[in-house]
């Protein structure tokens, strides 16, 4: 019971003294230090300020940075028509061949017959 009690005490005492270290932060001190109340309850507001703008940028920034999705680029060199054909099922929208030359050459899948009429 003892124990108990005073483990529940430690808590409380700890509680209190976030509190107070929360209630009196001030990233803004004057120099020297000042004793006008009204010039500390001002620094304090304006740590709060800084504090809360921190915070709302950062979780903007993690919201912004998740949402964004990641384009990579990846270059094949001469791919064969199946791998062609297996990245076009796949990446149909994004898919680019900025192909300068013909890999198949054309007499292997063209084939012309011509006759000249007089």
């Amino acid at each position: 019971m003892f124990l108990a009690q005073d483990v529940q005490d430690e808590k409380r005492k700890l509680k209190r003294i976030a509190i107070q270290h929360l209630t009196e932060l001030n990233v803004f001190p004057s120099i020297p230090p000042s004793t006008n109340m009204d010039e500390l309850r001002t620094q304090r507001i304006s740590t709060r300020v800084f504090i809360v703008s921190v915070m709302l940028s950062l979780t903007i920034l993690i919201i912004y940075t998740s949402a964004v999705s990641v384009t990579k680029t990846v270059t094949i060199q001469t791919p064969d028509i199946n791998q062609y054909k297996q990245l076009y099922e796949r990446y149909q929208k994004t898919l680019s061949c900025p192909c300068k030359q013909v890999s198949i050459d054309y007499k292997t899948f063209l084939h012309i017959n011509y006759t000249i009429h007089q």
